[in-house]
């Protein structure tokens, strides 16, 4: 199994299954990277695209669970290896995040319940990030899951939106991360 099949992420899955598809997650289960993945789609928890980040720089803002980062990215800067790298060094069980910027290309994802996997979206123009949402965890085996969710507004006003699977920045992304620390279950009433 991948990183992204374990804890919040695979939960995240089965519920995804289950609400989209009206069906239990187990019956209509995400394809992964072993299965056969139609041209065109990305498989559900298959690893970003290796990249570099060199201008990566992470400001610190208080100290334990909500602590809050930014993180700051230069013009070239491939994102989900930065905020990876980032993730790596300052494991979190659990954080938020938003942001804002501009990249000079990227490409989204779109997950198709009938596929079973992410229908990629290529934009391939300088657009302005209207917002970034996302979370970081850390599977069972401490590695992180960065998942990234941005909006992209284009030149002419329309907009694109979807699951990050890679982008480029130009001229700056800053995202802010906060750590929530380790959660705990609650009763509702």
């Amino acid at each position: 199994m991948t990183m992204l099949t374990h804890g919040f992420a695979g939960w995240a899955a089965g519920v995804l299954a289950a609400s989209v598809l009206g069906a239990p997650a187990s019956a209509q289960a995400p394809l992964t990277a072993g299965d056969a993945i139609p041209p065109g789609y990305v498989a559900f928890g298959a690893a970003p695209p290796v990249g570099t980040a060199p201008g990566l720089k992470v400001q610190e803002f208080a100290p334990g669970a909500g602590k809050t980062y930014k993180v700051s990215m230069r013009p070239g800067d491939e994102i989900m290896s930065g905020m990876l790298r980032f993730a790596a060094a300052r494991p979190m069980v659990q954080a938020q995040l938003a942001g804002v910027g501009g990249v000079r290309s990227a490409v989204l994802a779109w997950y198709d319940p009938k596929v079973r996997a992410f229908k990629r979206i290529e934009v391939n123009e300088k657009c302005e990030i209207s917002g970034v949402t996302g979370t970081i965890t850390t599977n069972a085996q401490g590695k992180p899951n960065v998942h990234l969710h941005l909006v992209l507004t284009r030149q002419d006003g329309s907009s694109v939106s979807g699951h990050l699977i890679s982008a480029v920045v130009d001229p700056v992304l800053e995202v802010f991360v906060t750590d929530l620390g380790p959660g705990k279950d609650v009763n509702v009433p």
